[in-house]
């Protein structure tokens, strides 16, 4: 069975905002050790809008388990109703609508369209579980693998823990605070949260959809409302997509308002059905 992952890896990049692979802030964001347990920082600003540039990667497995890493520049458009996420290399285009459940991929250049709601992609997660659930039978499987097994089924509650550096760094003009979400001791995601600032957008209900968090990580994750401005998430298992996905901001601004066709599918497009392997 192909299991038609990109989405779901592009689901789980317009998920967290901002991951990467260096800091454009003054100081390195990489040091202090961190401290266990801290108390909630105060609320942050929710901004109508804010538009973002973003760079990073993407680590994946192909069919054969070798490993494919993309390189990311995009651009993101947020409002608390939808996200556009520009790829500022091929100039491919997505659009995440939180109110209407759906998400489009656009391809500028042949004027068409691709669509899949967010029925769809839980229904592409529950195949990606069908696949673990089935490696579960295997009588020599180790055990730590089938504690994983176990937690990304929803079958196991895992230990996680959360932790934050003491210190703030600057980045784009904006205190961050480094914090570490680790699930059953192992690192799974760490963020640079700019603590002023938070993403118009809830996406709770889009992070749940990745497959990629426990119920209880996705409950963490909820109670840090802070803007990321650098991102790092390790996946949990080879079956689910991304392997690792990284990105930073690199330009950041809060317009007062943004055109709504941006979150529109283009007068003249067409749509298009997805290939095989849901590219």
């Amino acid at each position: 069975m192909r299991l038609p992952t990109p989405r779901l890896a592009a689901l789980l990049l317009l998920a967290l905002a901002a991951p990467a692979c260096s800091s454009s802030g003054g100081q390195s964001p990489s040091a202090p050790a961190p401290a266990a347990a801290e108390p909630a920082p105060a609320e942050p600003k929710r901004p109508a809008f804010l538009v973002y540039e973003q760079k990073g990667r993407r680590l994946t497995v192909d069919a054969f388990g070798k490993p494919v890493e993309t390189a990311l520049r995009q651009k993101v458009l947020a409002s608390a109703a939808a996200l556009r996420t520009e790829n500022l290399d091929d100039g491919g285009v997505e659009i995440l609508r939180l109110d209407r459940k759906v998400m489009w991929r656009l391809s500028p250049d042949k004027k068409t369209y691709q669509q899949a709601t967010f029925g769809e992609l839980a229904a592409q997660v529950e195949g990606i579980k069908a696949l673990l659930r089935r490696r579960l039978k295997d009588k020599d499987l180790p055990a730590a693998e089938k504690r994983a097994l176990l937690v990304a089924l929803g079958e196991a509650r895992p230990q996680v823990t959360v932790e934050s550096d003491p210190e703030t760094v600057e980045m784009l003009g904006r205190r961050c605070r480094r914090v570490r979400y680790l699930e059953d001791g192992a690192l799974r995601v760490e963020q640079w949260l700019a603590e002023d600032l938070a993403s118009p957008a809830d996406l709770g209900e889009v992070r749940a959809l990745t497959g990629n968090f426990s119920a209880e990580l996705l409950g963490k994750l909820a109670a840090r409302r802070g803007f990321s401005l650098r991102t790092r998430v390790l996946g949990r298992l080879p079956a689910v997509q991304p392997r690792l996905a990284e990105q930073e901001v690199t330009a950041l601004e809060t317009p007062g308002k943004l055109d709504p066709a941006l979150f529109e599918i283009p007068e003249g497009y067409s749509k298009s059905e997805p290939k095989a392997g849901g590219r």
